[in-house]
């Protein structure tokens, strides 16, 4: 239960900055979500390949997450990391939903433990068997917070994979550093 609890309070510090850690001078870029999404292809497992840094999971390795049909409004997330200090494995469990009656990728996350609102979860482009582009941004004075995931259905995706999602990143003026996920040692498939 400690391994809940410490990824749970990293996800508090995750909502606490706004869902987001990379910060731009000025509003929220616009950005193109993924249009006709189709939340059941979507389900099953995603591992991380890069993302911005985020304080919630500084040290965090073989990270993937799994979407699970809940009901037909909302879906099961859950999160899993090993943390690369302890090599303890940390999960963290959610729900998501389609926010709006559109057929956009714009998605709202929950994590009932950490005790805060619903966050952005936009799918800005997807295949559903290789790649998926997230991201969330919030606005904040003069400048704007955010975050980016680049979702693969591999560990170690293929470069046409890589390429096809990149296109996406570009497009959409994604800027920040991203940083690769080790996928390297896992102990299991989650």
């Amino acid at each position: 239960m400690e391994k809940f609890a410490v990824f749970s309070i990293m996800a508090v510090s995750f909502f606490a900055t706004i869902s987001a850690q990379f910060i731009v001078p000025g509003k929220c870029q616009n950005v193109a979500v993924q249009q006709n999404f189709d939340t059941p292809s979507y389900l099953g497992r995603w591992y991380e390949y890069q993302r911005y840094f985020s304080f919630f999971q500084p040290d965090g390795k073989c990270v993937s997450a799994t979407y699970t049909n809940f009901n037909e409004t909302f879906f099961e997330i859950r999160n899993y990391l090993v943390n690369a200090n302890t090599n303890e494995e940390e999960i963290l469990l959610g729900y998501g939903y389609q926010s709006s009656d559109t057929d956009e990728g714009t998605l709202r996350i929950n994590f009932p433990t950490t005790g805060e609102e619903d966050g952005d979860y936009w799918i800005l482009g997807t295949d559903y068997s290789s790649y998926s582009v997230v991201w969330s941004c919030s606005n904040a004075g003069g400048q704007s917070l955010q975050l980016a995931w680049l979702l693969t259905r591999e560990r170690v995706p293929s470069n046409e994979t890589l390429s096809a999602a990149q296109v996406i990143i570009d497009a959409n003026g994604l800027k920040g550093n991203f940083l690769v996920t080790d996928q390297t040692g896992c102990p299991r498939d989650p």
